[in-house]
């Protein structure tokens, strides 16, 4: 029935799966609402199912059927629903009304996207990002599982801490890799990551703090809106030339950079109090782990929409299965009364939906495990 929880938590699915597909389609150089040389549409059927639907809510909402537009749909996707879904489907969803499911800077399906798309059942396939498959199948030709551990927690910190970086940067890298004799393993693939900035600009200049680029224009700031957020103010770099600096893929920066501030955060304060704690341990299956032997796995989370993080859990627990106590780390998102709305929100679904997962928020975990506390 239109008017169920069920009903509009469907919609959302299937708008959030065929949205996905469409940026699949993106990349293959497929443009939105075209048609192959027999005519026939080659949008993804599961955005058109959306498209109707919707339509259909925001007639009974009394609207017009502006979705009826495949372009405005896509472009509504990048606000929050609560500017511009039917009221008929925010009623039923109102913890759903900060949603948004196309970033509006880097034009990607947001983690919240991702994962109704998956929890509708809609797409199997989908991956948070190809690289973390590309890169642990790169490193599952190394024979030894110490190199490989540190391989990877060496070139995922460094994509972290430079959204772009200078010869002289990756060449510290390469080095770093070199003495584990994997470079000529992993260097092809790192070039792949970062590409010459190139563009009309000859000249670029970075922020000092985060290595994001800067923003130019009368009012020049740092890239990062995480960077943003936690400064006082700008602090740049010296101009360079376009030549001197290469970028990191924008999948990268969204995907692993922006997430992975936050990561390198907790774990550089936890490290300094205390010594049994691991980065990326075992290539990735937690951001974080404390204690030895699987005793305590963190995943750090950003997303907006508690419900649709819980639903995430709800069908995999992922590499924190493995760990004996298991906590996902909600962000605080600018302030910690933030954080602890967000983690109270996140234990109530989890209760609703029985998944025995325990949440904190970074402050959280430094009082419990940052004073050297047991694990």
């Amino acid at each position: 029935m239109p008017d169920s929880p069920t009903y509009a938590l469907d919609t959302l699915r299937l708008l959030a799966a065929g949205l996905v597909r469409q940026h699949s389609n993106s990349r293959r150089g497929m443009i939105l609402d075209a048609r192959d040389d027999q005519g026939r549409t080659v949008t993804p059927l599961l955005l058109l199912r959306a498209q109707a639907r919707i339509s259909r809510l925001q007639i009974a909402s009394g609207q017009v059927a502006v979705a009826d537009s495949l372009h405005r749909l896509v472009a509504d996707a990048t606000q929050p629903l609560k500017d511009w879904a039917p009221p008929r489907l925010l009623e039923v969803l109102p913890d759903m009304n900060d949603l948004i499911l196309i970033d509006p800077v880097y034009r990607l399906p947001t983690p919240d996207c991702l994962n109704l798309a998956q929890a509708g059942g809609n797409l199997d396939d989908v991956r948070e990002n190809e690289w973390h498959d590309r890169l642990r199948a790169t490193l599952g030709t190394v024979p030894n599982a110490s190199w490989r551990a540190g391989a990877y927690t060496a070139l995922r910190r460094f994509i972290v801490e430079h959204p772009t970086a200078t010869d002289d940067e990756l060449k510290q890298l390469t080095d770093t890799l070199d003495d584990l004799t994997l470079e000529p393993v992993l260097g092809p693939l790192l070039r792949e990551m970062y590409r010459p900035v190139g563009g009309r600009a000859e000249q670029v200049r970075r922020c000092t703090r985060c290595h994001s680029p800067v923003q130019e224009g009368p009012d020049p700031q740092c890239a990062s809106e995480h960077c943003r957020r936690q400064s006082s103010g700008p602090a740049f770099s010296e101009p360079m030339h376009a030549t001197e600096l290469w970028a990191l893929r924008r999948e990268l920066v969204y995907f692993w950079v922006n997430p992975g501030r936050a990561e390198l955060a907790l774990f550089d304060a936890l490290r300094q109090v205390r010594e049994d704690v691991t980065l990326y341990p075992n290539e990735d299956e937690a951001d974080i782990a404390i204690g030895g032997n699987h005793e305590v796995g963190l995943d750090l989370k950003d997303h907006l929409s508690m419900t649709s993080l819980a639903a995430h859990f709800q069908k995999s627990r992922g590499g924190l299965s493995r760990y004996r106590r298991a906590i996902v780390v909600v962000t605080d998102r600018g302030t910690p009364a933030h954080g602890e709305a967000r983690r109270d929100q996140l234990r109530e679904a989890f209760q609703e939906l029985d998944i025995d997962l325990e949440v904190m928020t970074s402050g959280d975990v430094l009082r419990t495990f940052g004073r050297g506390g047991p694990a």
